[in-house]
């Protein structure tokens, strides 16, 4: 590229052949849409959102107008993708970016950040009720169904209202605004739009702290894992631990998970978080791995995120934290919750056969729930399931509830997978997981999720296989 009337070498920039001149404009054109294009759909990208978001914010506080910024959520697309493929939910993206393009205004802005999630931005507004009626009118427009000729039914959509009078506000609050909006009508069952209002408005800054808090935690490697024995309900031995993740204070006090895990998962950070997990806890099981190969050293268990499995790249990333640690492979658990699996999702089963591969055994966290049906438990290379609590801890007065959880130790045993009862509390519950089957058990009981120095003698001095004795 000339500039400032430099003179240009022959032969092209940097002595490049003539016919390369044109193929690398092309690169350099293809760059630039890339940095400033959601590449499936060619829509503005957050980057773009947010410099036109705050040129209309700009102008509102100069005029004392009104804009709006809308975030719309596709219900069903993590649906369609696990039970048609990842083609299929792109097509409907498509055609969703092509539906919103062209109910808006040539004034009006639609761009895509990721998935099936939209941001609308209407610079300028006669009163926010024009916003809602906005809404209203997205959520019929892609619930018509298509054109003849096009492919699919209509769409249901979640559209979440923030706006902004005469200038209030800045980019990033009002896109977090109008995503708490969303997902509050998700939440209500879909379909519909809500307005971001005062009571959203405290959630979202104390998301926004949390986020803020869990970033500069990561950053400062202060991520801890405490850890929670998984007893035998056959004869009292501690066979593995589940670690968990807490954030330690500079005071010395350490935050409950409930403070930064929903945080964690919004803002994608649950990535970074997984893979601190990860590291410390394969650290800490090698480090009581046993010397004498006759006795098997206790697991650790993990917890998955469906994030994790985004980028294709988890069972590499496990794969080298286990070189790194020299931890066997055995030793390693990994659990995923059953909201994480909504459909056969090929991609993130093959994850799961490849993790096998390695030697690690994998477990479904909330078993019992009733997300996951037969077909898709069958397809799942599984070793062990985890009872959901709130089966596991009825005393028996309830006969559904009895029957229910008969039914998850039985359909458990009958699949080859062992049950592990979580939340277990009382002596009550405990002995009546004996009587029905139930292979292992964690909770208060037997104590409270410590650091690994914390946790009582009985429960660390592997190397003599002491028992928690029931």
């Amino acid at each position: 590229m000339i500039s400032d009337g430099a003179a240009m070498p022959l032969g092209g920039q940097d002595g490049e052949p003539p016919e390369a001149q044109p193929a690398a404009a092309a690169l350099e054109r293809i760059a630039d849409a890339r940095a400033t294009r959601d590449v499936l759909t060619g829509l503005p990208n957050r980057a773009v959102m947010l410099d036109r978001i705050g040129q209309a914010l700009a102008d509102g506080s100069r005029s004392g107008g009104c804009t709006a910024v809308l975030s719309v959520g596709l219900d069903r697309l993590q649906q369609i993708n696990a039970e048609h493929g990842r083609p299929a939910g792109d097509a409907l993206a498509r055609r969703v970016a092509s539906q919103l393009a062209g109910a808006l205004r040539l004034m009006d802005t639609v761009g895509r950040f990721d998935g099936g999630e939209f941001a609308v931005l209407t610079p300028v507004l006669e009163s926010p009720i024009h916003a809602v009626d906005l809404s209203a009118r997205l959520i019929t427009e892609l619930a018509r169904r298509p054109r003849q000729g096009d492919d699919g039914e209509g769409v249901a959509a979640s559209i979440g209202v923030a706006v902004s009078v005469g200038g209030r506000g800045t980019p990033e609050s009002l896109l977090e605004e109008a995503g708490a909006a969303m997902r509050r009508a998700r939440s209500l069952g879909g379909a519909r739009a809500e307005v971001f209002d005062d009571s959203l408005w405290l959630k979202v800054q104390q998301r926004w702290i949390a986020r803020q808090m869990l970033q500069k935690a990561l950053d400062e490697r202060r991520v801890a894992v405490h850890y929670q024995p998984i007893v035998d309900l056959a004869d009292g031995r501690v066979t593995g631990y589940e670690g968990l993740a807490r954030i330690g204070e500079s005071d010395g006090s350490i935050l409950p998970p409930g403070a930064f895990l929903p945080a964690a998962e919004d803002s994608g950070l649950v990535v970074s978080l997984g893979g601190q997990v990860l590291e410390q806890a394969c650290r800490d099981a090698r480090a009581w791995q046993s010397p004498d190969d006759t006795l098997a050293a206790p697991s650790v268990s993990v917890n998955l995120s469906a994030r994790q499995f985004r980028s294709g790249d988890l069972p590499a990333a496990v794969r080298a934290q286990l070189k790194r640690s020299g931890l066997d492979p055995r030793q390693l658990h990994l659990e995923l919750t059953e909201t994480a699996i909504t459909g056969p999702q090929p991609a993130l089963i093959e994850q799961l056969r490849q993790l096998r591969d390695l030697g690690v055994q994998l477990g479904l966290d909330d078993f019992g729930s009733g997300l996951v049906s037969l077909t898709q438990l069958l397809r799942l290379p599984l070793t062990y399931v985890k009872i959901d609590r709130a089966i596991a801890q009825g005393d028996g007065s309830d006969p559904s509830s009895t029957q229910l959880l008969t039914g998850a130790i039985g359909l458990a045993a009958e699949l080859g997978l062992r049950s592990i009862a979580e939340g277990v509390e009382t002596d009550a519950q405990l002995e009546r997981l004996r009587e029905l089957g139930c292979d292992e058990a964690q909770g208060y009981l037997f104590a409270r999720p410590l650091p690994l120095h914390e946790l009582p003698e009985t429960l660390r001095d592997h190397n003599k296989r002491s028992s928690w004795r029931l």
